[in-house]
């Protein structure tokens, strides 16, 4: 896919969610929330069609016109779900006078940073600024305050349907079989965690979209490692981290390259001082402007670097060790939504809440839809760990660029887990935290089905790519219904 296609994306996708916030202010959301909701099933005929009659005419299947087919509904699905959400509904920390909203509100009206650190206002301050600012284009352009607020919600929007564009160039770099990508990127289309994101008005989308951009520009420095591509990664990487602190975890896919890089030139005995300058100039630049704020509130505030303030004991939830809280037999499958100030269980937790969130759908009273979608997720979370361990079987061979998203992942359930151990609560078992991870198994999926030679493969693909697309409409039944 050339540059240029890609920014027409980019452009078309900023284009139709601006034109979509203009008929739900002039209008109604709930007009927004039909005109997808008819469009969806039609955009699939068309592409159903289209796709069957260019492999009549021209005997094979045009893969990337399917992506690009697949992204269109993925933004449809997007704008659907926003256009039903409001700033207060389905968010974390939003509310009250130092929430999320309390924090660009305040960088809104005072063009400054916040005086104090009290519960959000510890958080990295680049979501909130742009926020700020775009809130501030709003009102010059003599919208409503209350309605330009609503308008908030677009820019996560923005986030998650660039993080798809990203996420099908990194499969490109990882030279997936063009037949394989559709199956990973409907997952990332429809998957309900990239759909409740892109209507949270904190800083949780924002930074997955920084993450994926990290990992390409990574594999594209891997591959050419100019002073160029460092100091784009380097200001990508302090990006990463204004964003928000868990973007610190982006250190160690990048710690692996560096330093392979470096002992192949020791080895080599070429290029061994080039490097050490390109990471002294790395290091200079993202540790500068990414710990910049953090750096800030340690000297105003005395809050220490990665310090992040506890939820309250009402959410404790660390009486049984970290393994047991691994256990998948649990109980708590009893119930179908999260409750973060009953349950324990992360493995649980992580499969419904990468669902529903930590939200229970009350529109919806039956409960055949629910256990299903859990099932699904769950047998899919399970093929994915499996394709994990075959794929990093040091008997393999293995290309950086799958080495760099291994390290990738492993980096998200590291810090996910350590999070867990040290601060015990329900809140910090939300899916939100490791959102990546829904890509990477699917990737890790494709990787197997391409390179493993596996006993009954046919099967195990047949069988995969039958949960693949029960869930896929499992979870766009899930948006029709809910609302």
């Amino acid at each position: 896919m050339k540059k240029k296609d890609i920014a027409a994306m980019i452009f078309g996708m900023i284009i139709y969610y601006i034109g979509m916030y203009v008929v739900a202010m002039k209008f109604s959301k709930g007009l927004v929330t039909s005109i997808q909701k008819i469009a969806i099933p039609i955009i699939a005929i068309i592409a159903l069609f289209d796709i069957l009659l260019r492999y009549k005419k021209e005997k094979k299947i045009n893969y990337t016109k399917i992506f690009i087919y697949i992204f269109i509904i993925g933004i449809m699905l997007r704008t659907m779900y926003v256009s039903y959400t409001t700033i207060n509904e389905r968010q974390h920390d939003v509310d009250g006078d130092r929430g999320h909203l309390a924090y660009i509100e305040y960088v809104y009206e005072n063009a400054k940073l916040p005086d104090n650190n009290e519960w959000q206002f510890y958080q990295q301050p680049l979501h909130h600024i742009i926020s700020a600012i775009w809130l501030k284009i709003n009102t010059m352009c003599k919208i409503d305050y209350e309605v330009a607020k609503e308008g908030l919600c677009i820019l996560p929007a923005i986030y998650s349907g660039i993080s798809m564009i990203i996420m099908y160039l990194i499969l490109l770099k990882l030279k997936i079989n063009e037949k394989f990508i559709p199956m990973v990127m409907a997952v990332v289309a429809t998957h309900p965690s990239f759909i409740i994101l892109s209507s949270s008005i904190n800083n949780d989308m924002l930074v997955t979209m920084f993450l994926f951009l990290d990992i390409l520009c990574l594999i594209k420095w891997d591959e050419k490692p100019s002073i160029k591509n460092t100091i784009i990664l380097a200001i990508l990487t302090a990006l990463t981290v204004l964003s928000k602190i868990s973007g610190v975890l982006i250190a160690l896919p990048i710690s692996y390259v560096f330093i392979k890089k470096f002992f192949v030139a020791i080895k080599e005995r070429k290029d061994v001082v080039k490097y050490i300058l390109k990471f002294a100039v790395f290091g200079v630049i993202s540790l500068s402007i990414g710990l910049s704020y953090s750096i800030r509130n340690k000297v105003l505030f005395d809050q220490a670097i990665g310090e992040v303030p506890s939820p309250g004991e009402k959410v404790y939830c660390g009486y049984d060790s970290l393994i047991k809280r691994l256990n998948p037999i649990s109980i708590e499958w009893n119930r179908l939504y999260c409750n973060a100030f009953e349950e324990s269980n992360i493995t649980i937790y992580i499969t419904k809440s990468s669902l529903f969130g930590e939200w229970r759908p009350d529109n919806l009273e039956e409960k055949v839809l629910p256990i299903l979608l859990i099932t699904f997720n769950a047998i899919l979370i399970t093929i994915s760990i499996i394709s994990f361990i075959i794929i990093t079987n040091p008997l393999k061979n293995r290309s950086n660029v799958l080495n760099i998203l291994i390290c990738f992942y492993f980096a998200q359930m590291l810090m996910y887990l350590a999070s867990n151990d040290a601060m015990p609560y329900g809140c910090t078992m939300d899916f939100r935290y490791i959102v990546p991870t829904a890509f990477l198994g699917m990737a890790f999926i494709a990787e197997v089905f391409q390179k493993e030679s596996m006993a009954s493969q046919v099967a195990v693909k047949t069988l995969t790519y039958i949960f693949v697309t029960l869930s896929i409409v499992s979870e766009t039944t899930l948006l029709y219904q809910l609302y």
